[in-house]
């Protein structure tokens, strides 16, 4: 890491230090190291955004956040923050041989977020609270119609008269 810094510092906006950008923020994934990994591919898209590591980068960005994401039980900012950065590949890159698997973590990441707004769902319904449980279990059906959760959700709705 500190050499291809030197690399950056002594050479900026060049090809070199766009490379050496990108071999930072592989560094730091390798060690597993993924919100600095990030930080590093986003500056390689942002900083050199004519290089040929931009695409490179923008797919290891959207991995970044993958690896770095949460079960449904916890915060679902990096699901959210990987499926923006997956969607901004998919869209900036159709047709790359790395699209149908980027899809299905897609699907997984907006899976784990519909199972969180879910589980908050539950949380109020189990407190009585159904006009909040409520929200939730729309929120649910309208922004995810594709997951499991939002099934369960509809089921519901349903029940509640809702749907």
């Amino acid at each position: 890491i500190e050499v291809y810094n030197l690399v950056i510092d002594n050479e900026p906006f060049t090809p070199e230090a766009a490379q050496a950008q990108y071999k930072v923020g592989l560094c730091h994934f390798t060690l597993k190291e993924y919100i600095e990994a990030a930080y590093e591919y986003r500056r390689v898209v942002e900083d050199y955004s004519t290089s040929d590591w931009v695409d490179e980068a923008s797919h290891d960005l959207a991995m970044c956040y993958y690896e770095a994401s949460l079960p449904p039980d916890y915060d679902q900012s990096p699901s959210q923050l990987a499926v923006n950065a997956m969607d901004d590949f998919l869209q900036r890159y159709p047709g790359d041989e790395r699209e149908t698997d980027m899809e299905g973590k897609r699907e997984e990441m907006r899976e784990r977020i519909a199972q969180q707004r879910l589980n908050t769902a539950r949380f109020y319904e189990k407190r009585q609270k159904y006009d909040a449980a409520r929200i939730y279990y729309e929120v649910v059906v309208k922004q995810f119609p594709e997951t499991q959760a939002a099934q369960e959700a509809q089921k519901w709705l349903g029940a509640a008269g809702q749907s």
